[in-house]
């Protein structure tokens, strides 16, 4: 409950941020997506998900065409 309640204000206070930001929606977008990168990477570190075997050439091509449309999702958002 506490990280829903956590993924909520944040996503709710963005529009505050982007606002006073007043940076272009593909200059937050590439921020939002280092930001997101590393949280991520930090994240599959702590629980062992960098193996041999998670790297599958299907999985790599979701991964990689599932990432080029969020941030297409996320310019047209912003």
């Amino acid at each position: 409950m506490m990280a829903f309640i956590a993924a909520m204000l944040m996503l709710g206070t963005l529009g505050i941020f982007v606002n006073e930001a007043r940076l272009g929606s593909v200059t937050i977008v590439f921020f939002r997506c280092v930001f997101g990168a590393v949280a991520l990477s930090v994240y599959c570190l702590w629980k062992r998900m960098f193996r041999r075997a998670n790297f599958q050439v299907r999985n790599v091509w979701l991964a990689v065409v599932s990432g080029v449309l969020m941030v297409v999702n996320w310019v047209a958002f912003f």
